[in-house]
């Protein structure tokens, strides 16, 4: 289900299907369509509460794909130590990248579609951080941006865990309840709605405002670390989202023009770690699908 959405306004689309269908089968995510999309359906006229809507199930004719150019992560930050590190370009369109110094050198210069690209740099010698910054332009004119940040010579890092347990947070039972401005070991303040069936940290995504934000930030996040409790499905997964600007709600996870997804921790692949790639002052955490039970989440931040 979704808003469709063009010039002349918006109409909800209840049921929709990638082939003609007596009854929604849930098919049409597999066609990987993205926000933005020009889209064609049929569907039959119908209404809930006296607002149209797109009903039948409607089903999948064809679409016009909108140019797009991702990168992630968009700031990176490299020790002193000559080295090498990667960033992701996801596109469906030609592009030209290019690096702001010389001697911070990238792996393909230009390509088409989805790279992986990896930067070499050179040792920093000196007494202040170096910053480069690579700019990825498209064909159809859409500019990233890649910070890279080298640490000075003398740079000490100090990481910092915030260990998040049932008991910590405010629900009690297996209602659903808000919390915010929840401190713990580092300077990050935590907010979110969670319960706390089979004594846990329960999570879902049936509505947007589940899941647990941070907005105040505790560095620059590099671990996130679960146990998962053992009344959790095994098809189960929890997905990580980043950016660098405070969450104001939960439900900028849901939203996504509002947080970047950065990584999951998949029950069913026995993960219990996704080390961060990347830096990201702000995180947020959710279900992937259905109820998630976790009996801690542990989460390391650079300083």
């Amino acid at each position: 289900n979704f808003d469709l959405t063009d010039d002349t306004g918006t109409v909800y689309v209840y049921g929709l299907t990638a082939t003609k269908a007596t009854s929604n089968d849930k098919s049409f995510s597999s066609l990987g369509l993205r926000e933005g999309d020009v889209l064609t359906l049929v569907g039959t006229r119908a209404e809930y509460k006296g607002t149209a809507q797109v009903g039948g199930p409607a089903y999948y004719i064809s679409h016009e794909a909108t140019p797009y150019c991702n990168v992630t992560p968009s700031t990176m930050s490299v020790t002193a130590e000559a080295g090498t590190t990667t960033f992701n370009i996801e596109s469906n369109e030609y592009w030209m990248l290019e690096s702001s110094n010389e001697a911070y050198t990238v792996s393909q210069e230009e390509g088409t579609g989805d790279a992986t690209i990896t930067i070499t740099y050179p040792a920093n010698e000196g007494t202040e951080p170096v910053e480069v910054v690579f700019t990825i332009l498209s064909n159809s004119g859409i500019e990233k941006t890649v910070t890279l940040t080298q640490n000075d010579a003398s740079h000490t890092t100090v990481e910092v865990t915030d260990v998040i347990t049932p008991d910590l947070l405010a629900a009690t039972g297996t209602s659903y309840v808000a919390f915010s401005d929840l401190q713990f070991t580092s300077s990050a303040l935590y907010a979110g709605t969670t319960a706390k069936g089979n004594d846990s940290i329960q999570l879902n995504d049936n509505k947007n405002d589940r899941g647990i934000i941070t907005t105040s930030s505790g560095g620059k996040v590099r671990t996130i670390l679960v146990e998962w409790n053992s009344n959790t499905s095994e098809d189960k997964v929890l997905d990580i989202y980043g950016r660098n600007e405070p969450y104001t709600e939960v439900a900028d996870l849901y939203q996504g023009n509002s947080s970047e997804k950065i990584g999951s921790i998949s029950h069913a692949n026995g993960e219990t770690t996704l080390n961060i790639e990347g830096d990201y002052a702000y995180i947020g955490i959710r279900s992937n699908d259905g109820a998630i039970y976790l009996d801690s989440i542990s989460i390391t931040w650079e300083e």
